[in-house]
């Protein structure tokens, strides 16, 4: 077999390589926020823009929940899911309606 000498040259580091390289590497760290950024930004555009035109499904609400937001009665009784007995109770004020919830027969 021949000596290695032969096919491999040796060869020298240039001169301030070390430097350059760390030069180089705090510049490319520079502007690692620059991608995050530009990212961010893409994905904001296209939910402003492409947003509105997706299908939306209307949400339907319990009784409660619709009160949360403002949404009228729409004159549902008081309704148990867990076998309790709801009793209306007289109210001096017509606007106010109060309820007494007993235990009832278990279903």
């Amino acid at each position: 077999m021949s000596p290695p000498d032969r096919f491999l040259r040796t060869l020298d580091a240039p001169s301030g390589g070390w430097q350059q390289l760390v030069r180089r590497r705090r510049e490319r760290e520079s502007g690692s926020w620059l991608m995050p950024v530009a990212s961010l930004a893409c994905a904001v555009v296209v939910m402003v823009f492409v947003a509105p035109w997706l299908d939306r499904q209307p949400i339907e609400m319990d009784l409660t929940a619709g009160r949360l937001i403002g949404e009228r009665s729409k004159g549902v009784a008081v309704q148990l899911s867990d076998g309790r007995e709801v009793v209306a109770l007289a109210s001096s004020d017509p606007n106010v309606r109060v309820f007494w919830v007993e235990e009832g027969t278990r279903q």
